[in-house]
């Protein structure tokens, strides 16, 4: 087992979400033996939007995969009251990278499962229990009980993997709570827009066919009427909020294990190091990942591979956890002082937020 290279590797990989699906296609194209388990019985378009920054278009190009969605030329922030606080040129946050892009999580995830419909996929299947070493054995809820070298979780912040396996740590909540929902008919939004309030933001993004992803959180883990708490923002906010249909809700959550490996078995993307979404990096950290990953499985001997893998991989992730830690600080000063900083140096602070980044992972 030690000596496994690259073709000669079985691998699991648990979960079909963009993580799941982008560290599939990635081991599966490089020639890598790799099957997927999803505990949805079959796939759903469901979902809001995404905003993809450059290094995430960037890394599904290596992946072999166009972006769809919309590109998004200009960030602009403003007061709730609607005065602009800040006007940014995407183009000179990530230098030299192409395009940043908003799009529907629904259509990231269909051209992801069409890439990856030669890998086998068992639907409506669970993971049961994992018997780690250098073999590992997983029982699913399909009755199955098969070895393999590699585990991969990839099932996201409440990773049943990390529970399996790691002991934890669960997914820990940030204090704030969160809305996404996705408005059709507004070619009149274009690019990213962002209205701060008082402990409380409200984004939207335009995406593809004139769709507008919207996104709202407050800094507080309750809140008995989310909307009523936007009723004084500008518009656009109102006549959006107006407008939502199935709006997605969750406290947001971070996750940092002391480590992604035991053994012969790893985490990756949300499940490793889910972070705040204020620096929009989830999906391009998971797709990073996968590339990482795969490029190593593929040359080193399994130990040394997986050894690298968090060693390349985990300063990038923590700087993304860091950033968004300090990005919350900031949002949730006291208006004034957070809106004269936003003036003054919005253009700096975006541009040193995703410095590190520019580089290939």
């Amino acid at each position: 087992m030690e000596s496994t290279i690259g073709s000669d590797l079985r691998v699991l990989v648990v979960g079909a979400g963009l993580a799941g699906l982008a560290t599939a296609l990635a081991l599966h194209r490089r020639g890598i033996g790799v099957e997927l388990v999803e505990r949805q019985r079959r796939w759903e378009d469901g979902g809001a939007g995404l905003f993809l920054p450059a290094n995430a278009v960037r890394a599904l190009g290596h992946l072999g995969l166009d972006a769809p969605g919309r590109p998004v030329r200009r960030q602009r922030l403003h007061d709730r009251n609607g005065r602009r606080l800040a006007d940014l040129d995407v183009s000179r946050i990530w230098p030299g990278m192409g395009d940043s892009v908003g799009v529907h999580r629904a259509s990231l995830h269909r051209v992801l499962r069409r890439a990856a419909r030669d890998i086998p996929v068992r639907m409506g299947t669970t993971v049961q229990s994992i018997r780690d070493g250098d073999a590992p054995l997983v029982h699913a809820s399909d009755g199955s009980r098969r070895t393999y070298h590699l585990v991969i979780g990839a099932d996201g912040v409440h990773s049943a993997v990390r529970d399996l396996v790691f002991g934890g740590p669960r997914a820990e909540p940030v204090g704030q709570m969160c809305w996404r929902f996705v408005v059709r008919g507004r070619p009149d939004i274009i690019d990213w827009n962002a209205w701060l309030g008082p402990r409380r933001s409200f984004l939207a993004v335009a995406l593809e066919d004139d769709q507008v992803y919207c996104y709202a959180d407050i800094a507080q883990p309750e809140t008995p009427d989310w909307r009523a708490e936007f009723a004084g923002f500008a518009e656009p906010v109102g006549s959006l909020i107006a407008a939502a249909g199935v709006v997605h809700r969750a406290p947001i959550e971070q996750v940092a294990p002391p480590t992604w490996i035991a053994h012969r078995v790893l985490l990756v993307g949300d499940a490793a190091h889910a972070s705040p979404p204020n620096m929009a990096q989830g999906a391009a950290m998971s797709f990073e990942d996968a590339l990482v990953l795969a490029e190593l499985l593929s040359a080193a001997p399994l130990t040394e591979a997986l050894t690298e893998y968090e060693r390349r991989r985990t300063p990038r992730a923590t700087w993304v956890q860091q950033q968004a830690r300090e990005r919350d600080r900031t949002r949730t000063m006291p208006s004034f002082a957070r809106n004269t900083i936003l003036r003054i140096a919005a253009p700096r602070l975006f541009a040193r937020s995703y410095r590190p980044l520019l580089a290939p992972p």
